[in-house]
């Protein structure tokens, strides 16, 4: 940010400009001023940024309008005032230079004047093959070795310089695709001669040229007429290594035509059903086993174990040739940093072993600087326009034994501020009125009351009053209450519990308004009466008459035409108790007993007294006609069933 605000043109008139690097009284969207005041190109602030008259406070180094006091980066006024010796404006706020290893978005917020990687760095750290980050405490340093940069290739970072090399003394200096043969060439087809793997694409060499597979049997090659595909040796090959013994290869294994299950002979190993001789090294191994050194590392025979984290025996891993164990180069990473507080080690090119773990020094920023928001403008008395705001700044620095400690203070500062309404003491109220309803119905109301309270007015303690409507406290039920005049029905006929009951009742339906769900609505009630249901029921027939079952016809001689018949009749009156009460007489009845009786029989014929004969009724006589028939004398006849009657006589 500039310093000399006489740069721009009457600053008093340009509200939300702020002069620029170069001096110029400038608009956050890139506007400058006339000399006459006036501005000229660029289009209006947009909303939110700083343009004129629309910033009441100061316009940040991001060109960000910070209308409030308390977010202000120096004086307010026509333009941003820049901050003190030490620090810089950000997001608003004067906020103290960052060191070395905290973060930043441009140089000027760091101290050193450098931002590399959004960190502030020691230097400018520019080079393609080093990095400045919070885990190298802001120091600039190379990229470890073999870290592939696209601007390098076809070579990789050396580990010992930020810039990119011209020429290889690893394979690890070479990026994939290419092998290191003084210069970084690309990786040889099959069946082109090789001294290691790492030259080939397919990553084997055998036989002097680079082949399709690890080829590492003794009765297997990958030169002369297999060109690059491994193949068995012809028959009678005595082997590479040689088979021992009168041994040779059949031409169609890969190994010597010793079975396994027979036992290996010295200087052979099993490598599955078949016996094959030890490698010599350099060759491809996956066991210690399988090589005449006994010794397997980085998947090729060794002169040695060559275990240690800075060596290595193939020319993949960093080793001059395969097979022979050799220190890699000194910007090697043998261990990682495992946090900000912790470093890294890389081998130093005279040592196998990783240097000893050691932690970053005392004091080196860990982590970035965190300033909390200051805190309000507080003041004493309350409606004071000054006041002092506070905020907790928290640095966090290595404690040089691997741990990131926070280390906080705080600070303060003068601040100013509006007070206006600003409340200034309790809020009193008064109570509440009566509740106001709008209908008889309505189920919610109003009521009123007004709260005062004490606002700071031109920097004083005064007043303000309200009037508060409140609904909360004004709910009733209004369900069932009258809200009309009812009406009724005409009266139904008197009704009684019986025949002879001298008092009954009538209905009528009565409609009442009344409130349903805080509206008027109306419900229906059956009203019962009684004093206008008497009566006299004194012999009103209260039951239906009751008849008997007809006795059977009674005829006065055997043969008559006319008889008569009788039933008991029950009738049922109401008596003056309101009683039912029933009476039974006699019915007697003729026209249901006439008969014609001629030819009915009316004696019948009596064998035990020799009366062989029947009389049936004639007409004109109700008497049965004279019995003819009979016995003469006093014996006693026998049936007429054939016998001789020989005592009687019979007519």
């Amino acid at each position: 940010m500039c310093a000399l605000l006489s740069a721009c043109v009457d600053p008093s008139t340009l509200t939300g400009f702020e002069c620029d690097d170069a001096g110029v009284c400038r608009r956050p969207d890139g506007g400058t001023t006339r000399e006459d005041g006036g501005q000229a190109g660029g289009g209006s602030a947009d909303a939110g940024l700083c343009g004129p008259g629309t910033c009441t406070g100061c316009c940040d180094a991001d060109g960000r309008c910070q209308n409030s006091s308390a977010a202000a980066c120096g004086s307010a006024g026509a333009a941003c005032a820049p901050c003190g010796a030490g620090d810089a404006c950000v997001a608003g706020a004067c906020q103290p230079l960052r060191d070395p290893g905290e973060n930043c978005s441009k140089p000027t917020d760091c101290a050193s004047g450098f931002c590399a990687n959004g960190t502030c760095c020691d230097q400018a750290c520019t080079g393609a093959c080093e990095t400045c980050t919070t885990q190298t405490g802001g120091a600039c340093t190379p990229l470890p070795e073999a870290t592939p940069r696209s601007a390098c290739a076809p070579y990789t970072c050396t580990g010992t310089s930020g810039d990119c090399p011209t020429t290889c003394t690893s394979q690890a200096h070479c990026a994939a695709g290419f092998f290191c043969d003084g210069t970084c060439t690309p990786l040889k087809g099959n069946g082109a001669t090789c001294a290691a793997g790492a030259q080939c694409l397919s990553g084997f060499c055998a036989d002097g040229v680079c082949c399709n597979s690890a080829c590492a049997g003794s009765c297997d090659r990958c030169d002369g007429a297999h060109a690059g595909t491994c193949g068995p040796a012809p028959s009678g090959d005595p082997g590479s290594p040689a088979c021992g013994g009168a041994v040779v290869c059949n031409g169609t294994l890969a190994d010597c035509p010793i079975p396994c299950a027979s036992g290996c002979p010295s200087g052979t190993w099993c490598s599955g059903t078949w016996c094959a001789a030890k490698k010599a090294n350099g060759v491809s191994c996956g066991a210690a086993g399988e090589c005449s050194s006994n010794f397997c590392a980085d998947g090729v025979c060794c002169d040695t174990a060559c275990g240690g984290a800075c060596d290595a025996c193939s020319v993949a891993q960093g080793a001059t040739v395969d097979g022979t164990c050799a220190l890699v180069g000194a910007a090697r990473v043998c261990r990682a940093a495992t946090g900000v507080c912790d470093r890294e080690e890389r081998c130093n090119g005279t040592s196998a072993a990783c240097p000893a773990d050691l932690s970053a020094d005392a004091g080196v920023t860990c982590h970035t600087t965190e300033s909390s928001a200051w805190g309000a403008c507080t003041s004493a008395p309350v409606c004071a326009t000054t006041g002092q705001e506070t905020r907790t700044r928290t640095e966090y620095r290595c404690n040089g034994d691997g741990v990131c400690n926070p280390m906080a203070s705080n600070e303060s500062r003068t601040c100013t501020r509006t007070t206006e309404n600003l409340s200034c003491g309790a809020t009193s109220y008064d109570n509440y009125s009566a509740c106001a309803w709008p209908t008889t119905c309505a189920t919610s109301g109003s009521r009123t009351r007004t709260r005062t309270e004490p606002v700071c007015q031109s920097g004083a303690c005064g007043a303000t009053t309200t009037t508060e409507t409140d609904t909360a406290g004004c709910n009733r039920n209004t369900n069932g209450a009258s809200c009309g005049t009812s009406q009724y029905g005409d009266w139904s006929t008197c009704s009684y519990a019986s025949a002879c009951a001298t008092s009954g009742s009538r209905t009528r339906t009565r409609i009442d308004p009344v409130c349903q769900a805080g509206g008027c609505g109306t419900t229906s009630t059956t009203e019962t009466d009684t004093t206008g249901c008497n009566r006299s029921t004194v012999g009103t027939t209260c039951e239906s008459t009751q008849y008997g079952n007809w006795s059977t016809c009674a005829y006065s001689q055997v043969c008559s035409p006319n008889g008569s018949r009788t039933r008991t009749v029950s009738a049922w009156t109401c008596s003056t108790s309101g009683a039912c009460v029933g009476s039974n007489t006699t019915e007697t009845d003729i026209s249901g007993c006439n008969r014609n009786p001629v030819g009915m029989l009316c004696r019948a014929a009596d064998p035990s007294s020799c009366d062989f004969d029947e009389e049936y009724c004639v007409a004109g006589n109700s008497n049965c006609p004279t019995d003819v028939g009979g016995c003469v004398g006093a014996q006693r006849c026998c049936a007429f069933d054939g016998c001789t009657c020989s005592n009687c006589l019979c007519h």
